[in-house]
């Protein structure tokens, strides 16, 4: 059904409940047609650009909220049980709402949640594992009715990152599915206030006092940030993720907006895929953020000894070197210290001749 030009999805929670315990017993369900869910999925509306920032809650028929797709997933209650993202998770926690359960990225990157979101009360919640890997039927026992998660691409078929789109099915068998969006024009700002909306349609206080501090601290890091760019026209950075045979080039991704939205010139290239490192030396950039996630992805120790290119880089030769944080929690509170970090790199930057270069 459409609901405005948003798409409805509504499915009492009792029949979902008895769909799951029914149809994934071992696990033997891979994407069967369902109503509901399966519906709303093949309605999502091309992305021409994000509408209002999602929102939601009680409503006349329940509990309702609006994710960056346009899909309205309507619930006959408030969720008495949710499982996010990692990041999410921990964003909603900064709110003032606990998840039951968090789900981590992929099973490649291993990257550690405490890392990621020191902040996050791994004691009381469950933690699920890597998306790709995730145990459907234990969202089913622990009563999970709404399933949160990233979303890099509205117009494509992976609703929620990393989680494969039969799983996907599954999940939306018996709860609602929630894409919050990490790109398609967003910026952290955006996804911020979406974690807000969502918090506080799951019951938190927006106006408590920790939440308006840590409002401000952000807005006075952004300010900084925005001041070390100024003080430092022209200069070029290059956030990439490093492979062995190649380079991945970050561009048009939340974070990264928010950073050009302060002036911050960003090197793009053409797509998303893989770049070969002979040319690498001559790539115009002052300062090369590199992607942390160090179990999946080479690091600059490791790109020192095994490519050539690595180290001929002016950035690279002038010590202009910093770890791009890929994984991080869109709160006030979590990313604030990324901000005044990256202030802090800025500051102390120069400009090279590679900023000269094509």
């Amino acid at each position: 059904m459409l609901k405005g030009n948003a798409v409805l999805y509504r499915t009492p929670l009792s029949r979902r409940r008895t769909l799951a315990l029914a149809g994934l017993g071992a696990l033997g369900f891979r994407g069967a047609a369902l109503t509901g869910q399966t519906a709303a999925q093949d309605a999502t509306p091309v992305a021409t650009g994000l509408g209002p920032i999602p929102a939601g809650g009680p409503d006349s028929a329940g509990w309702s909220f609006t994710d960056d797709r346009g899909v309205v997933v309507q619930l006959d209650a408030a969720p008495s049980a949710v499982v996010a993202y990692l990041g999410i998770a921990a964003a909603l926690h900064d709110f003032g709402y606990d998840v039951a359960g968090f789900f981590s990225g992929e099973s490649r990157e291993s990257v550690d949640p405490a890392t990621v979101a020191p902040n996050l009360p791994f004691d009381a919640i469950e933690n699920l594992g890597f998306g790709d890997a995730i145990d459907v039927e234990k969202l089913v026992s622990m009563g999970v009715d709404l399933f949160a998660g990233a979303n890099y691409d509205l117009a494509g078929s992976q609703i929620i990152w990393p989680v494969p789109d039969d799983v996907m099915a599954q999940i939306g068998a018996f709860a609602g599915v929630v894409a919050i969006a990490y790109a398609d024009g967003t910026d952290v700002d955006r996804l911020i206030q979406t974690n807000g909306n969502l918090a506080a349609a799951l019951g938190a206080d927006l106006t408590a006092a920790a939440t308006q501090a840590a409002q401000q601290t952000y807005a006075a890091d952004l300010t900084a940030l925005g001041a070390a760019i100024a003080g430092k026209p022209g200069l070029k950075a290059l956030f990439m993720t490093g492979a062995s045979d190649g380079f991945y080039v970050g561009q048009g991704l939340a974070d990264l907006n928010l950073y050009a939205q302060q002036g911050l010139e960003i090197v793009s290239v053409d797509s998303w895929d893989l770049q070969s490192w002979e040319p690498f030396a001559n790539l115009a950039a002052d300062v090369i953020f590199v992607d942390d996630r160090a179990s999946g992805w080479l690091q600059p120790d490791q790109m020192a000894e095994q490519i050539s290119t690595w180290r001929e880089h002016p950035a690279v030769a002038a010590g202009q070197v910093y770890p791009w944080r890929v994984e991080y929690v869109p709160s006030y509170q979590g990313f604030a210290p990324i901000l005044e970090e990256m202030a802090s790199e800025i500051e102390g930057a120069s400009i090279l001749s590679s900023a000269n270069r094509s």
